[in-house]
């Protein structure tokens, strides 16, 4: 139930071009911002915040954001947002060189 209220808070299952997690947070990276509804996001029980930052969407969940995580993609087209996460990834690992 947490997946699909957090789909739906981003503004549809169209709307996400990527995610990916870190330790605590799900960093989704919208294709359109404005449709991502904050109030709604932050009501969700197990969100414990929703920042955005650095052109990422991002959803605070704690230590369980892995299992949310594995869970969300299985309910998404996730082969995409694999892809374009890799070359976000290749992308920053470059400039910080």
């Amino acid at each position: 139930k947490m997946n699909k209220q957090i789909i739906a808070a981003v503004g549809g299952e169209d709307n996400i071009q990527s995610v990916v997690h870190c330790a605590t947070r799900l960093r989704f990276v919208l294709k359109d911002e404005s449709k991502a509804d904050d109030a709604a996001a932050a009501r969700i029980p197990g969100v414990l915040q929703v920042v955005k930052k650095a052109g990422q969407y991002q959803l605070v969940i704690g230590s369980t954001v892995e299992d949310v995580y594995n869970d969300l993609v299985k309910m998404i087209n996730i082969e995409m947002t694999i892809i374009i996460s890799l070359r976000l990834k290749k992308r920053k690992i470059f400039s910080t060189l």
